[in-house]
């Protein structure tokens, strides 16, 4: 008994910590069970619960390729070129847009871990859009970081991509998560 109390002590410090990696476990879970297709698909059906919502992704996929347009050639100036979700630039090099690029996945896991935590649900009303809205403009930053990389280093392309931005999205995701915890849930607790 003393054992389990010395572990329960140790644990406490990490206690929200745990929580939070437990919630995005739990949301990648039912993330995977519930959503049929390939996240890398191209004009691929994806269904939840046998109902299609490739057209929801088609769209929240289309509006993050317009916004990173708009920052690559409406502000940076860059010669590209969008076409069918396909990003062309003049080097030759080519970026291709699916559905796995929306962000959706990690706006829901944010959600999940939101909906999980300890807090009144008076701020999380406030705080839940505020932190998708920080994941969304998270991704398009990240998208268009990506095809910057594309363009000038093809070669470090899918290290940025398969590695140091994906987990850098989940340690953003965090962060929001810990100044929820810092600020907001501790609140309720006192």
């Amino acid at each position: 008994m003393e054992k389990l109390n010395q572990i329960k002590e140790f644990i406490k410090p990490y206690r929200g910590v745990i929580s939070f990696l437990l919630a995005m476990f739990i949301a990648n879970i039912f993330w995977k069970l519930s959503i049929r297709g390939n996240e890398y698909g191209i004009d691929e059906i994806l269904l939840w619960q046998m109902v299609d919502i490739s057209g929801l992704f088609n769209i929240v996929t289309q509006h993050v390729s317009d916004l990173v347009y708009l920052i690559l050639h409406g502000i940076l100036g860059m010669d590209i070129k969008l076409q069918d979700l396909v990003f062309r630039f003049d080097t030759g090099e080519n970026i291709r847009i699916v559905w796995g690029c929306s962000g959706m996945k990690q706006m829901f896991i944010f959600l999940i871990i939101m909906m999980l935590s300890y807090g009144s649900w008076k701020n999380k009303l406030w705080f839940i859009p505020l932190g998708i809205l920080i994941c969304h403009v998270v991704n398009i930053l990240r998208i268009s970081v990506l095809c910057l990389i594309a363009y000038s280093y093809p070669k470090h392309l899918e290290l940025y991509h398969t590695y140091i931005f994906k987990y850098a999205f989940y340690g953003i995701i965090f962060l929001i998560w810990l100044v929820w915890n810092e600020k907001f849930s501790l609140i309720e607790r006192k």
